[in-house]
């Protein structure tokens, strides 16, 4: 059985947006509020993987892992007891992809 795919993901404000951006993997959505910001950056996942396959290639195998400020920021943020759905909603049936291991902060 395949490892499941570890997002660790970074809620931020920036003035009146919300951004939730992935550490793994370099993708970042704005929006007004959390629960928009986490259903935005669903949408921009979904986006990628339809790209990737339309392109021939594995999902996410072209897109870099965030900046380590980013990483770092994660590090002392706030750990979240709720988690949002973000990956197994959206994946295609068949995907490589079988379970994704989530994890939120909320930056300080």
């Amino acid at each position: 059985m395949e490892q499941p795919v570890r997002l660790s993901v970074l809620l931020y404000q920036e003035g009146e947006f919300w951004l939730a951006q992935c550490l793994e993997y370099d993708v970042v959505a704005q929006e007004r509020s959390i629960p928009k910001v986490v259903e935005a950056l669903q949408w921009t996942f979904y986006a990628q993987i339809l790209f990737d396959e339309r392109e021939g290639q594995p999902p996410f195998s072209t897109v870099e892992k965030a900046p380590q400020k980013f990483w770092d920021l994660f590090e002392t943020a706030i750990p979240l007891g709720r988690t949002y759905p973000t990956l197994p909603t959206v994946m295609s049936p068949g995907s490589a992809v079988e379970s994704v291991q989530e994890e939120f902060r909320l930056a300080a």
